[in-house]
């Protein structure tokens, strides 16, 4: 009888132990697939890229701080605002996708998530790739009508960390500055 229990235990525990293996492997496979889908349409994009000394005190950064606050604080109306109107994104998909984000962090991390980042590196855009990235932008986007002015790629090393374990990332995120507002891309 004893032995019948360890035995459910032990398949039991297999069981979820196999779920949770193919609930990260999953969300590996999706931000590895989403991450390459953005980045290759903006990295096609582009034609030169100046190497930059990143200064916290900068606009472009701000934003990036923003985000992860946001992020990680869940405030949907506030990260609302960080995303150009161009991109139709409403409110109830930005809910999701953070809904999905932080299902994501605590199936890999736990609960009580904690974002930290580091922007490691960054380029700006000249001229020449802002206005290549506009012709996209209006390809892809039918109300896309401003002018951008800056453009920066930044690559940031994220760590989610919470009460069951540590992932670490490195991501490229775009920022760009329009009618003198910053956003992300």
């Amino acid at each position: 009888m004893e032995g019948e229990k360890i035995k459910k235990r032990g398949l039991l525990i297999l069981i979820i132990g196999v779920i949770m293996l193919a609930c990260v492997l999953f969300t590996k496979i999706k931000n590895n697939i989403y991450e390459k889908n953005n980045s290759n349409k903006i990295e096609n994009s582009t034609a030169q890229l100046e190497r930059i000394q990143i200064s916290n005190n900068e606009e472009y950064v701000k934003i990036i701080e923003q985000y992860f606050k946001y992020l990680e604080q869940k405030n949907t109306t506030e990260m609302f605002k960080l995303f150009p109107k161009f991109t139709n994104i409403s409110i109830t998909e930005l809910e999701q996708l953070i809904k999905q984000a932080h299902n994501a962090f605590e199936s890999e991390c736990g609960t009580n998530i904690n974002l930290s980042y580091n922007i490691n590196s960054g380029d700006k855009y000249n001229s020449e790739a802002i206005t290549k990235l506009e012709e996209e932008l209006k390809k892809q986007y039918s109300n896309f009508d401003q002018t951008i002015t800056e453009v920066y790629r930044l690559k940031i090393y994220i760590k989610i960390s919470g009460d069951s374990g540590v992932a670490e990332r490195e991501t490229y995120m775009y920022v760009g500055k329009i009618d003198n507002n910053w956003f992300l891309f």
